[in-house]
């Protein structure tokens, strides 16, 4: 019995298939023939073009032919009129003459060849038919396994195990944060005496000085003013009241 539910639905799933296969097979050879009709509406304006073409390059050959017969046919007569004595030897004659002779002498334009266009390729051939449903396929192999069973419930604990070896020393803690700042010191002792310093630059020269010597003051003012020579000058002192 389950043999045969298994045999219809896979013959179900082909006919499914089947009619899938149909309808893309269907919808490819709309695709193809409005392709086909395309390429032959294109293919009928090019030969009309190429047609046009060909008639307008024979008209222009044709024309250019005639203007080209007509200058060399008055050229040829300018020819005949510069056998002439009278009209060779004009200056006038003499540069329509010289026209005349290279006219007559030029072959013309040659007329052109050109390729006709390549021909339309040829439409693509038709799909073939559907071939005929295969025949049935091999048994299957053995299914895989089943899911695992649920796992039982959990079981009474144990008794207490003995004690374990002691663990090896664990590794050094991270460095701690710094410690607030602690109150200032004491003054310290003071430091011995430093070395004498370097002269300093020379000051500048006093604008007076005074001098007392065996109880006469002495006034000195620099002579020049700015220099460095001082005159001095004896001061009268004043009577005692």
């Amino acid at each position: 019995m389950s043999s045969e539910f298994e045999f219809e639905q896979d013959l179900a799933r082909q006919e499914k298939e089947l009619r899938r296969r149909n309808r893309v097979m269907r919808w490819r050879n709309t695709g193809f023939v409005l392709a086909a009709m395309v390429c032959a509406i294109l293919a009928t304006v090019a030969v009309q073009l190429a047609d046009e073409n060909k008639r307008l390059a024979a008209t222009s050959e044709r024309y250019a032919a005639t203007q080209e017969a007509s200058k060399k046919s008055l050229a040829e007569e300018f020819a005949a009129a510069c056998q002439g004595d009278d009209f060779a030897k004009s200056p006038a004659g003499r540069n329509v003459c010289a026209k005349a002779a290279d006219v007559a002498a030029d072959p013309g334009p040659q007329p052109t060849v050109r390729n006709g266009i390549d021909g339309r390729d040829g439409r693509d051939g038709q799909d073939g038919k559907n071939g005929p449903p295969g025949p049935d396929g091999k048994p299957g192999t053995t299914g895989a396994g089943g899911p695992p069973g649920i796992p039982g419930t959990a079981g009474a604990q144990g008794a207490k195990g003995d004690a374990g070896a002691q663990g090896p020393q664990g590794l050094p803690g991270e460095k701690g944060a710094d410690g607030s700042q602690g109150p200032k010191g004491d003054t310290g002792a003071q430091g011995p005496k430093g070395d004498l310093g370097p002269q300093g630059p020379a000051g500048q020269a006093p604008s007076s000085i005074t001098l007392t010597q065996d109880g006469t003051t002495y006034t000195c003012t620099p002579q020049p003013p700015g220099s460095t020579t001082y005159t001095c000058t004896a001061s009268t002192p004043s009577p005692s009241p």
